[in-house]
């Protein structure tokens, strides 16, 4: 007896909702698709810790930034901040508002402003990164690439706006 498919519903195997028995691992639907992801597992508690993991992982990294030449922070920041902003509520207030990294992100996210001592350190290291490749002898395509792209990026850093500065 075969069943009947509501009009503009498929009779594909796929279409159908299935169901998963946690005790006997087994679906209702045997011919669902071999790769099963349970709804709890990217919804609720998990997507959150994920985004924590990635907030940690991305401060982490601009933190060591903050020490480490030719290693752009606040990029590394940002993302921290948005990874948490969906994570944790603690953690995105403790790095808006912490002393060192909280004002470049301020400035980012209200206006996409760039201090100028930022710019010339951002050009510098940008310069520096653009020799490493000629000097280390690349095919010539690399370093060639390597020019145009970060003189593109110096490009955008130089065109954004600059925060009031205050006397």
């Amino acid at each position: 007896m075969a069943s009947q498919v509501p009009e503009g519903l498929s009779s594909h195997s796929w279409d159908k909702p299935s169901t998963f028995d946690a005790k006997s691992t087994v679906f209702d639907n045997e011919s669902e698709p071999f790769l099963f992801i349970p709804s709890n597992l990217y919804s609720g508690d998990f997507v959150k810790y994920l985004w924590l993991a990635a907030g940690f992982t991305s401060a982490g990294i601009g933190i060591v930034a903050f020490f480490v030449p030719l290693i752009p922070s606040t990029v590394f920041l940002l993302m921290a901040t948005y990874a948490f902003a969906r994570s944790s509520e603690r953690f995105h207030t403790w790095i808006t508002t912490h002393p060192k990294f909280g004002p470049p992100i301020h400035n980012w996210t209200h206006g996409r402003l760039v201090h100028r001592a930022t710019k010339k350190l951002a050009t510098v290291s940008i310069l520096i990164a653009m020799a490493i490749p000629a000097l280390i002898g690349l095919p010539a395509w690399i370093p060639i690439t390597t020019v145009i792209v970060l003189t593109a990026v110096i490009a955008y850093i130089w065109t954004r706006p600059e925060p009031e500065t205050r006397n």
